[in-house]
């Protein structure tokens, strides 16, 4: 054997050294630095450099170790520095093979037991390589034309054995592994282990070649950009994982079955901070609560999953390690903030979930980061099993309700409107309802505010208006001598620029004269239409339609809507008329609520009524006054409604 020139044979660990420099720098930079996945890939990186650093230093110290001078220190100094490469160069399999552990999720949250028995190998191959320099099993020395030169023992085999088994083991976790990742990248990365093993088999067979550096280098630059490549999936403010991780994640957690909590945690009050803060204090803000909510316990990953949303996930599902967690949580969020000489305030809403028991299905995470209802302001709410429980509840009315529209599930139950002045029936209001073939019968309280946010008001309305037409072209209402229809009319609907042509189209199919249709808006949908649609309303009531003011005596009570818009009723909200039963000073306001507005020539209808005692008080107040409630009679699908109306004609009530 000659003495090779070691500056020629350590380019290739001069360049890997130089390129996991740039990847560990580059690791930093990109962030995500506090999963345990991406801590486990920079150990890996350090693990590989040390490797390539001793690989060159002891190349270097070939030609410097003289026979002649004995064993003295060169002679201990290349020892070291072998021991310390092989020692690292078997721990960076190791490293290897957890990195892939826990990125596919098969070891996070394991018992201790199981870490030291995966470990446990490469411990004990380590503490025989410490005691190589006294029974030199692995490697040794030999002097060739006068230097100690390395040579290898008989058992060195198992050194390679062991990177082996551990590379192997990581290989075939990562194909069989259920993380989600496209096909492309999967194939990528196999033809990066393959590259890397044939390294180590060329400079196992040729141990001059020194290229097994260079390609590890090689390949943990490729698994750093197709693998860890966090520039998409970090939160460019808070550097924390953002939704798309967290998505990912969740969905890796419980393909591999394994139980953990899920925190949601919607800052509530941090959309008002945005915009009366500056940009850079609103940043400021977010990373002081992520950097916060990092460090409290039981905490493994932390998520920046919308602008006022994180997403923790805790590794336990223990009850009282929830209470420790909690009352830490309570602890931070109570504790102002000082930001500039700003003591801030949180509003927080948390909930909290058991994966897989409680969230068994990634796909309702979407309306978990929906920033939720704090309508009493409350510091700190805290949700359970029952919020998600209502969150999959929307979804099948969502559902249902798409289903509906193009099924035609929808249908029309008829309520009677009783004249004081007449002492008889003399109008009804359509109200819809949904008849669902899984979920049965549907009330427009439920499904109205869900079809409102998925926008599919307008397609529920066309049917609506489609069936009231129909209804009304049946000649029932003129047999029971009824004067008109009250069929409500969205504030999400009049935002349709179309709305009016397709409601007077709809009355043409049925020849429907517009007298008998009267509408039925909210005060705030009267309001938002001066700006929004007012033009529908000015046709539609060119037309010969008329209108009535809903749920009048709730919200700001506008009185100045009815000055600038006619309208045939106004309908009394039924909490005046309960709130009247309740003090001398409520019912007081009511009466002088119907007196002044009747004093305007207004005709009112008074929602609400269940009790005789109820419809005698207000003939009193009003002898003109309208009434609809379940006193008469709840609303009925059809049929039921004709029966009623035939019950019930000419009976004085």
């Amino acid at each position: 054997m000659s003495i090779q020139n070691p500056y020629l044979i350590n380019s290739f660990n001069y360049t890997a050294f130089f390129v996991l420099v740039l990847d560990l720098i580059y690791c930093f930079i990109a962030g995500g630095v506090h999963r345990r996945h991406k801590q486990l890939f920079i150990a890996l990186i350090v693990c590989v450099m040390i490797t390539t650093l001793t690989a060159v230093a002891s190349w270097d110290l070939q030609n410097r170790v003289l026979v002649e001078h004995g064993k003295d220190f060169l002679y201990g100094l290349r020892e070291a520095v072998d021991t310390i490469y092989y020692i690292a160069h078997s721990i960076s399999a190791f490293l290897f093979a957890f990195y892939i552990l826990e990125y596919t999720s098969l070891l996070t949250w394991r018992k201790w037991y199981s870490y030291a028995i995966l470990s446990a190998p490469a411990v004990i191959v380590s503490i025989l390589m410490l005691l190589n320099p006294a029974f030199h099993l692995f490697w040794g020395y030999e002097a060739l034309d006068g230097v100690y030169v390395y040579s290898r023992g008989d058992h060195i085999w198992v050194l390679y054995a062991l990177t082996l088994v551990y590379s192997i083991a990581g290989v075939v976790l990562f194909c069989f592994s259920t993380r989600p990742l496209r096909v492309q990248p999967r194939i990528a990365v196999m033809v990066l282990f393959l590259i890397t093993f044939v390294g180590i088999a060329v400079q196992f067979l040729f141990p001059s070649f020194q290229i097994e550096m260079i390609t590890e280098a090689l390949t943990i630059t490729g698994i750093l950009a197709i693998l860890e490549d966090h520039a998409k999936y970090i939160d460019p403010i808070t550097r924390l994982s953002n939704y798309g991780t967290l998505e990912i994640d969740i969905k890796k957690l419980l393909q591999t079955r394994h139980h953990f909590q899920l925190v949601i945690i919607h800052v509530d009050n941090f959309s008002h901070y945005a915009r009366v803060l500056k940009k850079a204090l609103s940043s400021q803000l977010l990373i002081y609560i992520a950097e916060n909510l990092c460090k409290l316990p039981y905490v493994y990953d932390c998520y920046k999953a919308s602008s006022s949303c994180y997403a923790l996930i805790l590794d336990h599902i223990d009850e009282e390690k929830t209470k420790v967690f909690k009352q830490s949580l309570k602890t931070f969020f109570k504790k102002p903030y000082d930001l500039n000489g700003l003591s801030l305030k949180f509003f927080i809403n948390a909930t909290f979930l058991k994966v897989p028991d409680e969230f068994p299905d990634s796909d309702y995470l979407p309306y978990l980061v929906e920033v939720p209802e704090n309508p009493n302001n409350k510091e700190i709410i805290f949700h359970g099993a029952d919020y998600f429980a209502a969150i999959q509840r929307r979804d099948e009315v969502e559902k249902a309700i798409r289903d509906g529209i193009h099924q035609k599930n929808f249908v029309l139950y008829y309520q009677p409107i009783y004249s004081a002045k007449t002492n008889s029936i003399i109008a009804c209001e359509g109200l819809a309802r949904l008849l669902d073939p899984t979920l049965g019968l549907i009330s427009p309280g439920e499904f109205i505010p869900i079809a409102e946010k998925a926008g599919l008001m307008n397609e529920i309305g066309d049917l609506i208006y489609d069936m009231a037409c129909r209804f009304i072209a049946s000649g029932v209402m003129k047999e029971h001598h009824l004067s008109y229809l009250e069929v409500n009319l969205s504030v999400f609907q009049l935002y349709n620029q179309n709305l009016a042509s397709e409601i007077l189209e709809t009355m043409k199919k049925y020849d429907v004269s517009p007298e008998y249709i009267n509408l039925e808006i909210t005060e705030s949908a009267a309001v938002d239409s001066a700006l929004a649609s007012a033009k529908n309303l000015k046709t539609l009531a060119e037309a010969g339609l008329t209108f009535s003011l809903d749920d009048f005596g709730v919200g700001y009570s506008n009185y100045s809507i009815l000055d600038k818009m006619t309208f045939k009723n106004v309908k009394l909200d039924i909490s005046l008329l309960s709130n009247a039963k309740l003090s001398e000073k409520a019912s007081a306001l009511h009466k002088g609520l119907i007196s002044s507005l009747s004093s305007i020539g207004q005709a009112l209808i008074q929602e609400g009524v269940e009790t005789k005692e109820d419809l005698l008080s207000l003939k009193k107040t009003n002898p003109d006054i309208m009434i609809q409630g379940y006193y008469f009679s709840r609303p009925l699908p059809e049929k039921d409604f004709v029966e009623y109306l035939e019950k019930f004609q000419g009976v004085e009530f």
